[in-house]
């Protein structure tokens, strides 16, 4: 296992706190520091910087759910060929989200109390360095776009039914939900197919008019 940390040049705090931090037993350590110029940019560092077969991108605030859950989707990856995996992840800000029985597809067509976090998401590496990787056009939903290209290409990722990442709240894209749908509808009317693309776009007007409607009682 292979640590990938991108932080800030900028960011003291961080590099004080790394002094202090203790990796899992026998896995590699790799800082890298960058120009503090978005999370998506730290991303597609931290896949330039890495070696492993697979990778998966954590935010900072993410912790491990369950070391054996963890080792065991290990033991997965080193006997696969599967392009990508789906684990599940603790969500306990969206209690409200039915997130262990959605599919990728569901997710991606906006249905309502349907999530998936980048961070269950686990990528072959060179596969994703084939197809590209994040799409800095989009500031809130490049992640999204990310998982939409991977599904249109692959299909649904292969499950592991266990949770293995305790996902903080998204805040900046919580705080900038409007930004986020205005980029999702572009990502759909660009990147689903016919009949799919009419799905997600009805999912995401509905959302907007409800808020809408929410906020003008």
């Amino acid at each position: 296992m292979e640590h990938v940390l991108v932080v800030p040049l900028k960011d003291s705090k961080t590099r004080d706190w790394l002094g202090s931090v203790h990796f899992v037993s026998g896995s590699k350590q790799r800082v890298v520091f960058d120009e503090g110029l978005g999370i998506y940019e730290a991303m597609n560092l931290g896949v330039t910087e890495a070696s492993g077969k697979y990778i998966c991108f954590w935010n900072s605030g993410d912790k491990l759910f369950d070391t054996e859950n963890f080792q065991e989707l290990i033991n997965s990856l080193d006997n696969s060929s599967e392009p990508w995996f789906l684990c599940e992840s603790n969500l306990e800000w969206a209690s409200k989200t039915d997130y262990n029985s959605t599919s990728m597809l569901q997710f991606l067509l906006g249905v309502p109390k349907r999530f998936i976090s980048h961070q269950a998401v686990v990528m072959n590496r060179l596969i994703l360095k084939e197809i590209g990787v994040f799409d800095l056009k989009y500031r809130v939903a490049a992640d999204t776009e990310l998982l939409m290209r991977f599904n249109n290409k692959f299909g649904e990722p292969r499950l592991f039914g266990k949770i293995v990442v305790d996902v903080q709240a998204p805040q900046y894209a919580s705080n900038n939900n409007r930004r986020s749908r205005y980029e999702v509808f572009k990502i759909s009317l660009l990147r689903l197919p016919g009949n799919q693309k009419l799905i997600a776009l009805f999912n995401l007007l509905s959302k907007e008019i409800l808020d809408f409607l929410k906020n003008h009682q």
